[in-house]
């Protein structure tokens, strides 16, 4: 840092999903390591608020995508934002630091910059583009930190103050147990191939994915007995709710003549089920750009709903990618399954490619790795929380000098 940093600072952040909180959590501590005061509040999840932020709306049950989804959470939404309002208008805080969560951010930054609040947005919306951004979104914010170095040159471009630092996951998406211990812990032969089926962070995603990642599972268990099956959930989504939909897909697989499948229902170890893990079935997210950091050769689906599929059939025209690795790469790195196309069968005839020592694998995998260079260096984290503490210097010390 080029300044000392303040001995108090105020910050309200605002983080509208899972790994948007996970993300907001490690900053806030990053910059609590800095600042000896450093007080926070805003919207988030469980992480945040165990990172010391005082919660004033707690979004872990109320992420949506999709207009569909959505448009159930409006009234909601409106309420949070009015609040929000109130208060950063009754106590102002020193920095605001908004994260992705576009839908809310972009109403609230004018709002904020009215009161002549220093914003900070990290992670801008759809930053993963390779299109200039909106007037919208480059005026949105003082300082702009995103996790793509093609999206900080289009910003800067729109006249913005935008950063690359590199992208966070590539410090966090490692194992911290070794593949012995990990497998000693869910109870699994030594000897066994892991996959990983991730079926989202949302209640509908899982609803709606899960029982066909274990149809798929039995699927694959004709063939290959060695194979463990493990399902990584959110911390947020009922443990009985998860069992009680495995089992009922279990009970409808074995009706249809196919083994039961080895599974186990693994929570809060998303990251280290994927680093462990032979290949990986992966629900549309920001899994995905964990699973493509790890190395991890997947295969990617989404369903939802019915209503949802018929969004789907009408926007179809103009979604041409929906895994990370494949938007990165503006090309098909990773297979992809969307709604109907999304069978048990679709995708255990994807995993069968990639499980074994196959071209498809090797071609995968040395694709995730150049895409994953993309994302360096490390230690973007530490490095964020520098640049905001730096910049929030100098724009404090602007302040008087424009008012003179």
């Amino acid at each position: 840092m080029s300044t000392r940093p303040p001995d108090r600072l105020n910050v309200a952040v605002f983080a509208g999903d899972a790994s948007g909180d996970v993300q907001s959590a490690h900053l806030i501590r990053a910059l609590g390591r800095r600042v000896p005061d450093l007080t926070s509040w805003g919207i988030g999840g469980r992480r945040l608020h165990e990172a010391g932020c005082d919660l004033i709306f707690d979004t872990s049950r109320s992420s949506a995508i999709g207009i569909v989804q959505a448009s159930k959470l409006i009234f909601q939404g409106l309420i949070v934002e009015a609040g929000a309002k109130r208060r950063l208008a009754a106590d102002p805080p020193d920095l605001a630091l908004a994260v992705d969560f576009g839908g809310f951010n972009l109403r609230v930054a004018p709002f904020m910059k009215s009161l002549g609040i220093p914003v900070v947005y990290w992670f801008p919306p759809g930053s993963w583009r390779r299109t200039p951004p909106s007037e919208r979104i480059a005026s949105a914010a003082g300082l702009f930190i995103t996790p793509y170095p093609w999206n900080a040159d289009l910003l800067s471009r729109a006249g913005a103050n935008a950063l690359f630092l590199g992208h966070p996951l590539i410090d966090q998406v490692k194992p911290r147990l070794t593949r012995e211990r990990f497998l000693e812990r869910l109870e699994l032969p030594a000897d066994c191939r892991v996959v990983a089926l991730l079926p989202g962070s949302r209640a509908h995603e899982i609803v709606h994915i899960l029982p066909v990642l274990v149809e798929a599972a039995a699927l694959l268990s004709r063939s290959h007995p060695d194979l463990a099956f493990v399902t990584a959930l959110p911390d947020s989504y009922q443990s009985e709710r998860a069992a009680s939909l495995t089992r009922s897909a279990v009970r409808k697989a074995v009706a249809k003549g196919l083994p039961e499948p080895r599974l186990v229902l693994a929570r809060s170890a998303t990251q280290e089920t994927i680093c462990h893990s032979r290949a990986a079935a992966v629900c549309s997210g920001s899994a995905t750009l964990e699973a493509l950091v790890a190395g991890t050769p997947m295969v990617v689906l989404y369903r939802g709903s019915r209503m949802m599929q018929i969004e789907y059939k009408v926007r179809r025209m103009n979604i041409r990618h929906m895994a990370m690795p494949n938007i990165l790469a503006d090309a098909d790195i990773v297979p992809e399954l969307r709604q109907d196309d999304a069978t048990p069968e679709a995708v255990a005839s994807c995993l069968e490619r990639l499980i074994g020592d196959t071209p498809e694998r090797d071609g995968q995998t040395a694709e995730l790795g150049r895409l994953r260079s993309l994302l360096e260096p490390p230690g973007a984290i530490e490095r964020t929380a520098d640049a905001i503490l730096d910049w929030y210097q100098q724009s404090a010390r602007r302040e008087p000098e424009a008012a003179a």
